[in-house]
């Protein structure tokens, strides 16, 4: 490999971000067709939100099809029996990652004691803070953060016996922009009712369907759209042609993809969502509101932190057919109203997406990857932790600190031995080796393990850069791997202090010369 090919790999080392594995719960799951519920829904979004922002994602679940690849996200079928072990081969070649589990801490089990799982990030999207057969203290030993998607739903659990209440977090479920876009008042039909979710007696379908039944005495040509698994309910199942036949307007539709709701939402009057238990938040509730569909639910769990009362939607207090009749009539009745809520859905309803979700996730993930590393630092010497964060110290003490090391008034050359066995991936212990070489006159392996330290380092580090740069300015070297070196650095770390000197290096390379002896 050339030097100049070389160098490029090593810049982009340099900024190779960790993998993120993601596992869902143990429900059936399909990347390539419709899913029952909201849980499921969101661990597909925020996966689809992590690959988008440029990681490689690895997304573990039961699902029938089969391994498989969508939106550049590889699936892993972990079968019908939760066979987490099986997953364990695929990821052998992985440096490193960062592990998601959607509700369910076993993967925490089985992955959390590989050194290479840097992060472990529960996210509960069940009503319950444990819905996963372990005690509390069990869950919180395994796991870095357990994020919940409501502030209701965190409250549940921070009474439980057990929750470290330091690792609990929240982040909100968001839309999905990329299938649910806006659409305007001016296209609905606000005399059609969609309901989306589960059919099961929690969500409520019975006390919409006694609600609708009265509104359709009331209201001429109303329709009801109901959209979802009804495997729940087998009643309703066996009812469904009854129902239809005799409730004007009433449709069942069972299951479908999301982009068929995304279609319901761009002309759809109202979206009920009719639940009558506790809820973690609503997919569908942010959805219809992004889409310009206003929402009409009853304020359970975290719904009243989703639904925009008065500005994407309504918030029915009482919990009762008779209040939803009473408040969907009165909103049928006035189109104006609805239509000054469709009208906010463009803006208010649009604000916080599944990347911005990501992200909070990420921040997460990267502040527990920081001080895993300040951890396993604490035992050195404070000159070498100053080298290992070199952001949070100015350029003249760092400088300093490396003359130091360079001397070996730090540490010996047996305890760098030893550093390079136990931190074989960080580039600290090469960059200090290599110091202790060049000040003893072996210059030729002094660059070998600046090169090794600047292919381990993160982008903000700019020690191995910069003592390669000094190191071939020593020499007399103007190669043109030298002026990529002075080009970066100087791009990156416009304060450096010896910049001025460093810029008319560049200028001398770059008119030609091929060496600094004159």
């Amino acid at each position: 490999m050339s030097v100049r090919i070389w160098y490029q790999v090593a810049m982009t080392n340099q900024t190779k971000k960790p993998t993120i594995v993601i596992f869902f719960n143990d429900w059936e799951i399909s990347p390539h067709g419709s899913n029952a519920g909201g849980g499921e829904i969101a661990t597909f979004a925020v996966a689809r939100a992590f690959a988008a922002l440029g990681y490689q994602v690895i997304a573990a679940g039961n699902i029938p099809e089969g391994d498989t690849e969508k939106d550049g996200i590889q699936y892993i079928n972990f079968g019908a029996d939760y066979g987490l072990a099986r997953v364990a081969g695929r990821l052998e070649g992985l440096d490193s990652y960062y592990l998601f589990a959607a509700t369910l801490a076993h993967p925490f089990v089985v992955f959390g004691h590989d050194k290479r799982c840097r992060v472990k990030i529960l996210i509960n999207h069940s009503p319950s803070a444990c819905f996963n057969g372990m005690r509390a203290e069990t869950m919180m030993e395994l796991v870095d953060y357990v994020v919940f998607v409501s502030q209701a739903q965190s409250e549940r659990a921070r009474i439980m016996p057990g929750i470290d209440d330091g690792k609990i977090r929240v982040v909100r479920n968001a839309f999905q922009d990329d299938t649910y876009s806006y659409a305007g008042p001016e296209r609905r039909n606000w005399k059609r009712l969609v309901y989306a979710g589960r059919i099961e007696p929690a969500k409520g379908i019975h006390v919409l369907l006694e609600a609708y039944k009265k509104l359709t005495e009331k209201v001429s040509d109303l329709e009801l759209r109901v959209f979802g698994d009804e495997s729940f309910w087998p009643q309703i199942a066996d009812q469904r042609g009854f129902l239809e036949k005799t409730i004007s307007g009433l449709k069942f539709y069972g299951r479908v993809p999301q982009n068929r709701i995304a279609a319901e939402f761009q002309e759809a009057g109202v979206l009920v969502f009719p639940s009558i238990s506790f809820e973690s938040a609503g997919l569908s509730i942010i959805d219809s509101q992004a889409s310009g569909c206003p929402a009409v639910a009853f304020p359970v769990g975290g719904v009243p932190e989703y639904l925009l009362d008065g500005q994407c939607g309504r918030l029915v207090q009482e919990i009762s057919s008779e209040a939803l009749y009473e408040a969907l009539l009165e909103l049928l009745e006035n189109p104006a109203e609805l239509e000054r809520m469709s009208n906010n859905g463009a803006t208010i309803g649009r604000q916080y997406t599944w990347r911005n979700a990501a992200e909070k996730l990420l921040e997460l993930a990267r502040e527990v990857d920081r001080l895993s590393e300040e951890d396993s630092h604490n035992d050195l010497h404070p000159v070498l932790k100053r080298s290992l964060n070199p952001s949070r110290v100015g350029y003249d003490s760092l400088l300093t600190d490396l003359e130091k090391i360079a001397q070996g008034r730090v540490l010996s050359d047996p305890a760098i031995e030893k550093l390079l066995e136990s931190m074989p991936e960080c580039a600290g212990p090469y960059l200090w080796k290599g110091l202790r070489r060049e000040h003893s006159g072996d210059s030729k392996s002094a660059r070998e393990l600046y090169e090794l330290a600047l292919e381990r380092s993160d982008p903000r580090d700019w020690q191995p850069l910069i003592r390669l740069i000094l190191l071939s300015i020593e020499q007399g070297d103007l190669s043109q791997t030298s002026v990529l070196y002075l080009e970066d650095f100087l791009a990156r770390f416009p304060a450096f202090p010896l910049n001025s000197q460093l810029s008319e290096v560049l200028s001398i390379a770059k008119g030609g010369s091929d060496s600094l002896s004159h």
